[in-house]
């Protein structure tokens, strides 16, 4: 990072409100030149008392880990991956926690390369399930280079083919190879040959007549289309989704679409007349007809020939089926379960009467960079999210000499007579205990710097914490009924020379009341730019995975593979094995479980949401997510563990084989369950940003507040790939710190994904 400039006599202070990833991002790339504080001196402002925004987590009852919801990391992630890698480095190389178990960034992610899609079988009357193995690959996550847009299809194809010639686990020859077989005979001959009986004369034959008709497609049409797109040169896509073709490349996407809707309507014809019978067929036929959609709605709608580039706002007005639709893909196709994906994984699937809205250049561009892995696609957690991710950086910017305001809350950010930000009104929430000078909330797990779920009361005032406790307030939300300890104002050229707005679009309604009475792009941007709220499950059982029925290989997997699935029915429609937890958590011995289960998904919010007033709202919400997953083991928790069923209750869960945390109790079932972990994310900080057509257009870049010293950041600007997710609140980050920097005449050397 470079400095053009002299710094000033005093350096400028940067406000930054909220301690989300996004602006712990912006903070750590403003703090990489090594001269930053003669520039300028930062100081983040944070309600309660931890940092990670929707990233947070927290230890509770024996260090057990609970989260606001279910984070992994995609191997596209290459702007996250960095950071978390040099964070892990400069705390090793620092000595700023010796003792931790997690020392690189290789022991806090673990590679998970089987991810489960789920749907209903109209055949078998109930949920099946359908594997996907994404091959490992020696790229490094993090590692600078992205691939060539003619690289990604190429890969969209190879994957394509992948799931229709079958999985490198099933025992069969793949799906096209097994129903070409069955279909391309005569009626008479199609009758499976019994195992362990002598096969008639004419089966090897046939086998070989089969086999070359296969290749001859293959070879001619999938293996061909494959060739041409290898053929093309690659291109690097820029930063802002839009790319450079020529014609030749535009001509070669044509041959390669021209050739697999060819492929595509053949074996249509050939099969669709089976298509409701056997659902492998359905999953051929309804991924060929996706492919064929996408590649031609990429030439007809993103391709521009004016300007010879691919721009994918040409599409964000579509909902994303819709744009399917428009180009050819059936019902089929639309309710396939890779583009139910795309709806749920991006907690959009119960907008629009359960149908999901999602804007059609986030659903195209999901699939563009989710092929563009590396290692692998999916990374889980060692530990929690706050612990493995926050923890290190929050250490980093600590060493630097970034200032931590915790129990600091941002009640209104004033709009001002002129045209800069001169106000913002913070409640101090409490008073911390006699000679504490600044709040310190880590502790140690194991060696391991964990975030409690609980504020760490021996740090504040004894009598405030001991009202805390007393009525169980949650600073963290706004329906805690708590009065601040103390309301002040941070000044324009006092406390503050810039700001850097961290906090989420849906709580600026309430701090930021009189900017958007008087400013239409921001009462725009708060009503357009929806969200929605999201819940979090966790329970833990007894007995390991495999004793409660399910086997790996069953479903088409290594033995040993803790699977993930992200379109289950609703609400817990996301649902992760996370035994790996279980040794990070501290559980006495004799009740250590043997399986860890998440689930998060989307619930509608209550009607009416109750004012903040009304305290006990939560308490009734959380009883909601109670009652949504009592009833959803008791329907589905069969179908996942077989062997952890009543005879009663053949479909449902046996509430017994949950944990009891207590040693020294006797729970009955219920009680076991109440003692598991339940979270909805109500507060308007904590809600997921909806990424719905035609809203690109409301949302701000960092730099366009409309006052030349307030910056925003978070997945809730237009940073470029406008979706909830960590690398979107990361990017969103470093674009922050590359428009503050660009403020004091500076420049930033990092390149951005």
């Amino acid at each position: 990072m470079s400095s053009p400039v002299s710094p000033p006599p005093i350096p400028r202070k940067i406000a930054v409100l909220g301690g989300g990833l996004s602006a712990l991002t912006a903070i750590y790339e403003l703090t990489r030149h090594q001269d930053w504080e003669r520039y300028y001196d930062i100081t983040l402002y944070q309600t309660g008392w931890r940092l990670g925004g929707k990233t947070a987590s927290g230890r509770g009852l024996h260090d057990r880990i609970e989260e606001r919801g279910i984070h992994i990391f995609q191997g596209w992630y290459d702007n996250a991956f960095r950071i978390v890698q040099e964070a892990y480095r400069l705390q090793e190389e620092l000595r700023l926690s010796p003792d931790s178990p997690i020392k690189t960034w290789t022991d806090a992610f673990v590679p998970d390369n089987a991810t489960l899609f789920t749907e209903w079988s109209q055949k078998e009357g109930k949920w099946i399930n359908w594997p996907l193995i994404f091959p490992m690959n020696s790229l490094i996550p993090g590692s600078s280079g992205k691939a060539g847009p003619w690289e990604i299809i190429r890969k969209i194809l190879g994957i394509a083919l992948q799931l229709i010639l079958g999985e490198p686990y099933q025992k069969n020859e793949g799906p096209l190879a097994k129903w070409l077989m069955e279909y391309l005979l005569d009626e008479e001959e199609s009758v499976p040959q019994p195992r362990n009986k002598p096969k008639p004369a004419w089966w090897d034959s046939l086998v070989s007549k089969v086999k070359q008709e296969q290749n001859h497609l293959l070879e001619h049409v999938g293996l061909g289309m494959l060739h041409q797109a290898m053929r093309i040169a690659e291109k690097q896509l820029p930063v802002n989704g839009k790319v450079g073709l020529g014609q030749h490349e535009v001509n070669a996407l044509e041959t390669v679409t021209f050739l697999f809707s060819g492929f595509t309507h053949w074996f249509e014809r050939r099969f669709r007349h089976a298509v409701h019978s056997n659902d492998e067929l359905r999953r051929i036929i309804s991924l060929l007809e996706w492919m064929e959609a996408v590649f031609t709605g990429i030439l007809k709608d993103v391709y521009d020939p004016k300007t010879h580039e691919l721009n994918y706002e040409n599409i964000n007005d579509y909902n994303y089926r819709d744009w399917l639709k428009k180009h050819g893909a059936s019902e089929l196709a639309l309710n396939c379960a890779p583009v139910r994906f795309m709806y749920t994984g991006s907690f959009a699937n119960l907008l629009n009467g359960g149908m999901g809205q999602l804007a059609a250049d986030i659903g195209l561009r999901m699939l563009m960079v989710s092929v563009d892995y590396k290692g692998c696609l999916v990374w889980k957690l060692t530990a929690g999210t706050g612990d493995t991710i926050i923890t290190p950086i929050y250490q980093v910017l600590k060493h630097r000499g970034v200032k931590f305001k915790f129990f600091h809350k941002v009640v209104e950010v004033h709009q001002p007579e002129g045209k800069e930000i001169e106000r913002i009104t913070v409640g101090e929430q409490v008073r911390l205990g006699e000679g504490v000078t600044s709040y310190e909330p880590v502790f140690k797990v194991n060696g391991l710097n964990s975030w409690p779920s609980k504020p760490l009361f021996d740090q504040l005032d004894p009598q405030q914490a001991a009202l805390l406790q007393k009525n169980n307030i949650d600073l963290e939300s706004e329906w805690n009924g708590w009065v601040d300890h103390r309301r002040f104002d941070l000044r324009k050229g006092v406390d503050f020379d810039e700001v850097l707005l961290g906090i989420p679009v849906a709580a600026l309604k309430d701090i930021c009341g009189g900017i958007i009475a008087k400013n239409e792009r921001w009462r725009n941007m708060v009503e357009k730019v929806a969200t929605t709220q999201t819940l979090q499950v966790q329970i833990w059982t007894k007995p390991t995975i495999s004793e409660m029925g399910m086997v790996a290989a069953d479903w088409g997997m290594k033995a040993g593979t803790e699977p993930n699935s992200v379109i289950y029915a609703n609400y817990l429609y996301s649902w992760t094995d996370m035994t790996l937890m279980l040794k990070a958590e501290n559980w006495p011995e004799g009740i250590q479980p043997g399986h860890l289960s998440y689930w998060c998904g989307t619930v509608p919010d209550a009607v009416p949401m109750e004012p903040y007033t009304e305290v006990w709202f939560p308490k009734a919400q959380h009883a909601r997510v109670k009652g949504i997953t009592e009833q959803w083991l008791n329907d589905n928790g069969g179908w996942l563990w077989p062997k952890a069923t009543l005879p009663e209750l053949p479909a449902g869960f046996n509430f017994d084989l949950l944990s009891n945390p207590y040693p020294d109790k006797v729970l009955n079932p219920i009680e076991k369950f109440h003692e598991q972990y339940f979270l909805i994310n109500i507060d308007p900080s904590n809600r997921y940003t909806l990424a719905l057509p035609g809203t690109n257009k409301y949302r701000m870049k960092t730099d366009g507040s409309g006052f030349p010293n307030l910056f925003l950041t978070g997945d809730w600007i237009d940073f470029g790939f406008n979706v909830g997710h960590m690398e979107g609140a990361v990017t969103a980050g470093l674009r922050a710190a590359k428009a503050i920097l660009g403020s004091y005449g500076m420049e930033t050397e990092t390149e951005i994904h």
